[in-house]
């Protein structure tokens, strides 16, 4: 097989899989909840709500997030600050000291 074509076919097979990554990225697993945290323990969920208060500390950041039917613990293992009140966050549903939490991943300022 000559060179060029290797190349060529080398160069769809790039931009083919980083699409597919991409793609595969964006479709998450992560369901929105409606109802309890304590229902969704070890799951991947999204959550919406407005921001009761942020504790930053030297290796982690503390979000209490005020739901439609609770207030919601967020652990976020890195510094964040923001302007807005509304986030959205991703990440997944664990127990910390007999009180649920969400170990967030993913983070965004719905009105920033």
């Amino acid at each position: 097989m000559k060179e060029s074509t290797l190349t060529k076919l080398a160069v769809i097979w790039i931009f083919s899989a980083t699409f597919a990554l991409f793609i595969i990225a964006e479709v998450s697993t992560a369901q929105p909840i409606t109802d309890s945290i304590e229902n969704h323990f070890g799951k991947e969920v999204v959550v919406r709500g407005e921001i009761v208060k942020i504790t930053p500390k030297e290796s982690f950041t503390f979000i209490k997030l005020q739901t439609d039917t609770e207030t919601i613990p967020i652990i976020l293992f890195e510094n964040y600050q923001t302007n807005g009140t509304k986030l959205k966050i991703q990440g997944k549903v664990d127990i910390y000291r007999e009180e649920f939490e969400i170990i967030a991943n993913r983070i965004w300022c719905e009105d920033c």
